[in-house]
C-alpha cells in the first residue's frame, strides 16, 4: 500500500511447534504508518483491496485481531 512506510513480520520460534504442538498464531505483521489519517487513506487505495482480496489465502476463517498502536521511543 503507497501509505504504508514499513511492514514487517514476526514469526514465532521453531520451539513453538515442538513435539506436535501448534501456536495460537503463525506470526504476526506490523504495517506502519506516518499518520492514523494515512492508515484510513491506505483503506481506500487498490492495493489494499488486492490485499482484503487474497486474505482467504493466509488468514484463517473469522474476524482478525488487530489493534492500532503508537510508538513511544524510550531513552
Amino acid at each position: 500500500m503507497p501509505q504504508s512506510i514499513r511492514y514487517i513480520q514476526c514469526h514465532p520460534r521453531s520451539i513453538a511447534y515442538a513435539d506436535g504442538k501448534r501456536p495460537r498464531y503463525d506470526g504476526v505483521a506490523e504495517t506502519w504508518f506516518a499518520s492514523v489519517e494515512a492508515m484510513r487513506e491506505s483503506g481506500l487505495s487498490p492495493q489494499y483491496a488486492a490485499v482484503r482480496a487474497d486474505e482467504s489465502n493466509f488468514l484463517a476463517p473469522g474476524p482478525v485481531p488487530f489493534i492500532i498502536t503508537q510508538e513511544h521511543v524510550i531513552v
